[in-house]
This record gives structure tokens, C-alpha cells and sequence, in this order.
């Protein structure tokens, strides 16, 4: 994808903070947090920081999801590039087939609009049919298609919302006073350190989870 096709990705990836703003220019997009130029996006969707000392909690959560979401799109890109044709009668549309196991197939298009839109499908005699959509969202298309061709189990995998409920579950326990081996609360610490670090957004869903609480209580 152009630079300018790239630069929409990765804005539309993003959450929705309320003083994060872009500026686009020849080469690269810039990224504010309120007044201050933040970060930066490269042509090649690489992110990058300026040394602006600003160290504080909303920084890292806004960096953290910068990075992952410009991996994120980089790596679809770059599929997407590669992939071959995917070779099925009477398609409407042209797809590229990005991954086959069985008989069940993850394939993707570039929409006219410059986003695109990723399918898993079983195939049959007749060509594909059964189609779960999921929009320019890649990685839970890759999810519905290792889970669906069952090379994963799919009750080894969580929601992100059910991911920071344990989190949070982990977090009362540990914190709660209860009696616990060393073996089991390093155990429990270990979770704390890897589910964020596991969950796009984590702390984006983990803040509106506590809002919705807080509101509820109000």
C-alpha cells in the first residue's frame, strides 16, 4: 500500500483517545497527544518517538498502541503482497489467498475505498462458501481461521475483554490478603506482567471497563 493508504490503516486501528489528533505530511505522519508532537509514523509504517521527556502514563498507553498497531498493519501489508490469487470460480470479487489449512481459507481484498477486508470461508465443491467478514480487522480474522480450521482450540483463546477481566481477577487476589505459596503468587504475578502485553489496547479496555463500573455505581 502508498504511504497515504498505510497512514489511513493505521488511524483507523487506533483508539479513539480524545486529545490524540494526526498530522499528515509529505513523508510521514506526526502524532499528538493534546499540544505536543509526540510521535511520528515513517513511510514504511515504522513508529517513532521524539525525546520530549513526557513520561507519564497516557504516553506509554498511547505509544504502546501505536506500536502494536503499526505491526499490526505492516504485517498485512506485507501478506497481502505476497499472497497469490485465490483461484475460486464465480467470485465476485478478487481475493488473495493468505493462509489454507483443510478446507478452510483466510483471504483478503483491497477495497476500492484503499482499506481492506479479510474472510475466512469454507471451501467445497462448488467453490467457498460459509463466509465470516471481518472488515480491514486482521487479526481476528487470523483468530476465526486458526480457530475454525482447528488448528487451535477455540476455548484456549479469550476476547481482550475476558483478558482484563482475569487481569483484574489476578490483581483482587493477589492484592486481597489471601494465603498463597511463593510457587502460586509468582504464578499470579506472571499473569499480571504477560496479559497486558498479550491484549491490543489493554489499558484503553481496562479504563473503560472501570468507568462503566463507576458509572453503574453512581
Amino acid at each position: 500500500m502508498n504511504k497515504d493508504q498505510l497512514f489511513k490503516e493505521i488511524q483507523s486501528h487506533m483508539p479513539r483517545f480524545e486529545d490524540v489528533w494526526y498530522k499528515r505530511t509529505e513523508d510521514i505522519m506526526e502524532v499528538y497527544i493534546a499540544d505536543t508532537k509526540e510521535f511520528f509514523v515513517d513511510k514504511g509504517g515504522y513508529a517513532e518517538w521524539y525525546n520530549n521527556g513526557n513520561g507519564n502514563e497516557h504516553y506509554y498507553e498511547v505509544r504502546n498502541c501505536l506500536n502494536s498497531v503499526t505491526a499490526l498493519v505492516r504485517e498485512y501489508d506485507k501478506a497481502m503482497k505476497k499472497a497469490p490469487d485465490l483461484k475460486v470460480p464465480d467470485l465476485p470479487q478478487p481475493y488473495k489467498l493468505l493462509a489454507q489449512y483443510d478446507n478452510i481459507v483466510l483471504a483478503g481484498r483491497e477495497l476500492s475505498s484503499g482499506s481492506f477486508e479479510f474472510v475466512t470461508w469454507r471451501q467445497n465443491d462448488n467453490g467457498v462458501g460459509e463466509g465470516n467478514y471481518y472488515g480491514n480487522n486482521y487479526a481476528r480474522a487470523k483468530e476465526n481461521f486458526a480457530t475454525r480450521s482447528g488448528l487451535i482450540n477455540e476455548y484456549k483463546l479469550f476476547s481482550n475483554e475476558e483478558y482484563v477481566e482475569i487481569y483484574r481477577c489476578v490483581c483482587d487476589t493477589l492484592e486481597g490478603g489471601y494465603e498463597l505459596s511463593d510457587e502460586h503468587k509468582t504464578m499470579l504475578e506472571n499473569l499480571c506482567r504477560k496479559i497486558p502485553e498479550a491484549v491490543d489496547n489493554f489499558e484503553q479496555i481496562l479504563k473503560t471497563e472501570r468507568e462503566q463500573e463507576y458509572e453503574m455505581s453512581m
